[in-house]
């Protein structure tokens, strides 16, 4: 997934970098540091884009206000929360098309941006990404997302919408 927001600050960063001679300054450690928390801002948006379009599958607007005020409060991005917090609570299926389409070196790009934009933020320990792995990452980071997006809306899933279980006895 090419996401133009994250795309545009990457070249920005770039032109400024090289415009004012500031590589290998702290000046670039600062402008990773942003990258790695503007990345995970639009990644929590996409996710919540994606899982919001799925529920409004159901046409049930008080559900869909629902997810998406609970996505505001308990949405965490490392992949083994989207499988447990998202993914698991639409069924089986979904955690199944997600694994499958997961490519572990994108899982480890996209990890990576998590657990240093954590480390970013909270000043909880080094932060071990520079801006070059992050530009040169950031597409292999999305398929990620690619792959969250393709699980919720696989014509499996979808096609079990048509008829649900009476879970009410």
């Amino acid at each position: 997934m090419r996401l133009s927001d994250i795309d545009y600050a990457i070249e920005v960063c770039r032109k400024h970098l090289d415009s004012t001679n500031t590589r290998n300054t702290d000046v670039e450690d600062f402008l990773a540091r942003f990258l790695l928390v503007h990345m995970c801002r639009v990644y929590e948006s996409e996710i919540k884009r994606f899982v919001i379009e799925r529920a409004m599958h159901s046409k049930d607007q008080y559900l869909v206000s629902y997810i998406a005020s609970t996505l505001d409060r308990r949405l965490r991005l490392k992949i083994a929360d989207l499988k447990e917090d998202i993914l698991s609570k639409f069924g089986p299926e979904q955690t199944e098309a997600f694994n499958a389409a997961l490519d572990p070196d994108d899982v480890n790009y996209y990890s990576n941006i998590i657990v240093n934009r954590h480390a970013a933020a909270h000043d909880s320990g080094p932060v071990t990404i520079t801006f070059e792995d992050i530009s040169r990452t950031a597409s292999q980071s999305g398929r990620v997302l690619d792959a969250l997006e393709a699980a919720l809306n696989s014509p499996t899933v979808l096609r079990g919408l048509v008829k649900l279980p009476n879970i009410f006895g």
